[in-house]
């Protein structure tokens, strides 16, 4: 670490990539598609949910509004304890907690039943994305902070165009349903992922 003149902060000295690093970052790239598919999901199935349910735009815009309070929960309420518990702790909670959530989503039957489920699934969305920006930039190179975290960030917009596509091939073969399940396991196969890469000692 270099230091600057008196009354400044140290500047910590330039260092290359490590094996490790690049594996972190490319983790947090991966949760943030997992992000970006369990909160862009209900979009795609609106219409089947709609259909099976009987119910208009407004109705469903509760749900909607709900996962998006709970992200702001997650990221104001939850992502602040990680500095106690540990961010490699709370990603992981987080990623079960939106796995559960897809799983009961794939059991709900009505807009209210629903639109609770999503305010979990939408708090564990918001901690993890608060948490894995912390993550990203800590393990990255000091000159390529900036960059890790704007890395990570492309995830979000590119699990969404992928649910999209796979949505439109699924749901007309096996229901909104099977879809939540399928965006269940796919959280839920995060979670040892995070405990193996993410090093213990990472607070």
């Amino acid at each position: 670490m270099q230091m600057t003149d008196a009354g400044h902060a140290p500047i910590e000295a330039p260092r290359p990539w490590d094996r490790q690093a690049v594996l972190i970052v490319l983790l947090c790239f991966v949760l943030n598609m997992v992000d970006g598919m369990d909160i862009l999901i209900l979009s795609y199935i609106a219409p089947a949910l709609q259909s099976e349910w009987g119910v208009d735009t407004g109705q469903l815009g509760i749900v909607f509004s709900s996962g998006l309070a709970g992200m702001a929960l997650g990221g104001i309420g939850l992502a602040p304890l990680a500095d106690r518990v540990g961010r490699r702790r709370m990603i992981a909670v987080a990623m079960a907690m939106m796995a559960l959530g897809m799983v009961a989503s794939s059991f709900a039957h009505s807009v209210t039943q629903l639109a609770l489920i999503r305010l979990v699934v939408g708090t564990g969305i918001g901690t993890v994305l608060a948490c894995i920006a912390a993550v990203a930039a800590r393990v990255a190179p000091p000159q390529h902070r900036n960059f890790a975290v704007g890395i990570l960030q492309g995830g979000y917009p590119i699990g969404a165009m992928i649910t999209g596509f796979v949505t439109a091939w699924a749901l007309p073969l096996f229901g909104w349903r099977h879809m939540m399940m399928g965006a269940a396991v796919v959280s839920a196969l995060c979670v040892p992922l995070v405990l193996a890469i993410i090093p213990a000692h990472l607070e």
